[in-house]
């Protein structure tokens, strides 16, 4: 198996789906240049039970064309597995911080969460954490961490309010 990155420099073609208070956006990354296997980047903001805010989750989903069915990469030590270039890898953390991006114009929450899947995330990890925190402080929020639990990784993410001149 190897993955072909299709991500072209600048080239952003994805909308926003939303259904309810849920709100998804995916983009296509790239393909198995030797089995029939697709890949796009999912970002999605969902409800979270009992409070206003959404949840902020990243996956990468293969759709495999011969079975017809999908697998959901969540981690990202099964996705430096599945995608071994660090130049591919480095443009698809791009792409993450424009479908961001995207998603907080779109659905414009007033409280976001994320947590890490992984416990004890490398600093690989947290640096994409770090460039999502940016694209969430660009976008008129205050990002604030919590003290790891059990080794996981949670930001708050409130957008600041605009005083009426």
């Amino acid at each position: 198996m190897t993955f072909v990155c299709t991500i072209a420099g600048g080239d952003f073609s994805a909308s926003v789906f939303k259904k309810g208070n849920a709100y998804a956006v995916m983009y296509p990354i790239g393909y198995d240049d030797t089995e029939d296997k697709s890949y796009v980047l999912f970002a999605s903001l969902d409800p979270v039970v009992g409070d206003d805010s959404l949840e902020l989750s990243y996956r990468i989903v293969e759709h495999d064309g011969a079975t017809d069915s999908e697998y959901s990469y969540w981690s990202g030590k099964d996705t430096a597995a599945l995608i071994p270039k660090k130049e591919d890898r480095t443009s698809i953390l791009a792409m993450s911080a424009v479908a961001l991006n995207l998603l907080l114009n779109s659905a414009k929450p007033a409280k976001v969460f994320f947590c890490s899947r992984d416990a004890y995330p490398p600093e690989s990890a947290n640096e994409k954490f770090i460039l999502l925190a940016h694209v969430f402080e660009n976008c008129g929020y205050s990002v604030s961490t919590a003290d790891p639990y059990h080794g996981l990784q949670c930001w708050w993410m409130e957008r600041k309010t605009i005083d009426p001149i």
